[in-house]
């Protein structure tokens, strides 16, 4: 096994209480806020920063949306462009725009409980034949929601992101609670290690209300070296098939995985701290830094070179990659935390990673069975989803694109090069 030296020296000690016990759901992992600084996603202003329908959306936009779909109300934008400013008083703010803006963040009608049967429920429309417009009929001078409760229950056909209605106490899903709980454990002490590495030409950027910094490559590249340790302390705690493995072959999972485990962690923060438009030239690295593909010179840094064109080449097409592939339909499934939880697992132990002899490829076939065992309680028995067939199907497909789309093997010599020693030394 990994020799004793390993463990050594490390960078920080994590609490016992770090998890709680009712797997609440972890905080963003960024560095300090300032809440003058949030802004609602549809309306663009400031408010304090809470969730609503799993989105960074302010309360009466929350309102607005679930009113506007459970009336079924028909909207004309008020001055015919359909790109009117929303960051505008309430009682002239249009309300076609804002409908729509509503829908381009990422909220779904599904998530909403009308009054209607779900086969027969239908958002609201465009219709150039209702001069109706009921602009003024929403919001109060305030934005208050003035008519219906903020938290009245809805019908969940997809899960919130981030938010799971999971009585943890009484969960059969001891298996992804597992991993959950020390994937949440292994961020937290990632994120205490990144902010302990020195800035190394960084930019501070706010974005979306949150400090964020563009990186060089010689600052991301010693973050994931100094954090190399705590994947192997993850995976030892979390799976008994890898505490089995020899020395060779635990160095040969961390290895081959580190890398997946980057591709699909900057598309997930990216779609959870990033909007659309930022995400359309950046991607986030580590839990605080982002790589900003209109100025590769800074990001390549001291290190600079010949082949900075190329390198510049390479990160355009990845991040495209990356956005087409995995962060595109991360969005539309609204993944949840858990359902990601359950993701980096598959990608773990997956087929062909581990066929490489008999014995490999059972100890894989036994970890993905025990996480399609623990996803069929988790959707049929915990989320109670009637039919979650086409959930599971997403699911599936996301983690197909996920390994064709092999992005990290084209950031391996761009990000990883220096990791081959570091993982031998373990």
């Amino acid at each position: 096994m990994i020799s004793s030296n390993f463990y050594q020296n490390q960078p920080i000690a994590v609490a016992s209480n770090i998890v709680p016990k009712e797997f609440q759901i972890m905080p963003t992992p960024c560095s300090s806020v300032d809440t003058n600084e949030i802004r609602c996603r549809i309306c663009e202003r400031n408010y304090d920063g809470s969730q609503h329908f799993g989105i960074d959306i302010c309360r009466a936009c929350a309102a607005f949306f679930r009113r506007s779909v459970s009336v079924k109300k028909n909207f004309v934008c008020r001055r015919g462009s359909d790109n009117c400013h929303l960051n505008t008083p309430r009682k002239i703010t249009c309300q076609k725009c804002r409908w729509m803006r509503c829908l381009q963040v990422g909220l779904q009608v599904e998530l909403v409980h009308g009054t209607r049967s779900s086969h027969t429920h239908h958002s609201p429309q465009h219709n150039p034949n209702n001069t109706k417009n009921s602009d003024d009929e929403y919001d109060s001078a305030d934005g208050s929601d003035k008519s219906i409760d903020e938290d009245e229950p809805m019908h969940i056909f997809k899960p919130i992101p981030l938010f799971m209605t999971i009585d943890v106490e009484k969960a059969h899903t001891n298996f992804i609670q597992r991993v959950l709980a020390n994937y949440r454990e292994f961020t937290i002490q990632r994120l205490e290690v990144e902010q302990s590495i020195p800035l190394m030409g960084d930019q501070e950027v706010i974005l979306n209300g949150k400090k964020m910094y563009k990186t060089t490559r010689q600052r991301v590249s010693a973050i994931y070296e100094k954090q190399l340790p705590l994947l192997h302390s993850f995976l030892l705690k979390t799976f008994q098939t890898y505490q089995n493995c020899n020395e060779m072959e635990q160095k040969r999972i961390c290895g081959l995985f580190y890398p997946v485990l980057w591709e699909i962690e900057a598309c997930y923060w990216t779609y959870r701290h990033m909007t659309n438009e930022n995400a359309s030239n950046k991607l986030m690295t580590t839990q605080t830094t982002f790589i900003d593909v209109n100025d590769v010179k800074f990001w390549l840094g001291e290190s600079e070179s010949n082949d900075s064109s190329m390198i510049e080449s390479q990160l355009r097409s990845l991040v495209e990659k990356a956005r087409t592939l995995i962060l595109r339909p991360m969005q539309s499934l609204i993944i949840s935390e858990v359902e990601f939880a359950v993701l980096l697992a598959l990608n773990i132990w997956a087929p062909r990673n581990h066929r490489i002899g008999e014995e490999q490829d059972r100890r894989a076939a036994e970890m993905r069975d025990r996480l399609f065992d623990d996803v069929h309680i988790l959707y049929r028995h915990e989320m109670k989803m009637d039919n979650y067939a086409k959930r599971m199907g997403d699911i599936m497909c996301l983690y197909t694109d996920v390994q064709s789309a092999n992005i990290s093997e084209t950031i391996q010599p761009i990000l990883f090069s220096t990791l081959h020693q570091a993982i031998s030394n373990l």
